[in-house]
This record gives structure tokens, sequence and C-alpha cells, in this order.
């Protein structure tokens, strides 16, 4: 499983699947994105350490994987 968290290649399939709209999902990937983004960002200007903030990648791409994730989620539901 996390080997395709990496990678998606069955992402159209599980869309197909579930008969989502790819537009819509990748809309909901950026907003997940952004989101997760600002949070990181509101937290470390919170506790005032700046050098954290080399974490901004890695905070958009949890986000990114975020609507994925819960995709896969659905799918153990059936």
């Amino acid at each position: 499983m996390f080997n395709e968290l990496l990678k998606e290649r069955l992402l159209d399939a599980h869309l197909e699947f579930f008969g989502k709209d790819k537009k819509k999902f990748l809309i909901h990937r950026i907003l997940y994105a952004v989101v997760v983004t600002m949070l990181y960002t509101m937290i470390i200007m919170v506790i005032k350490k700046p050098i954290l903030l080399i974490g901004l990648p890695a905070g958009f791409y949890v986000g990114w994987k975020f609507a994925y994730i819960k995709l896969l989620a659905t799918k153990k539901k059936y």
C-alpha cells in the first residue's frame, strides 16, 4: 500500500471506480495542500522558529497526498 501511495499508478482506476471527476479531485488536492501548508506556517510562526519553514514543501506534499489517502481509505470500506 505504501508503494501505491507514493506512485499513484492506480489513481485513474480508483477515480473511475468511485465515479469521481478528476478535475474535482485535483481541486480537492490543491485545497488540502494549501490548508496544510497554511496550518504548518501558522504553527511555525506561533512557536517563533522560522528555520522550520524549510519544511514547507513537506507540508505541501502531505496535504497533496491527503486526498489520495482519503480515496484509498474509502476503497477499504468497500
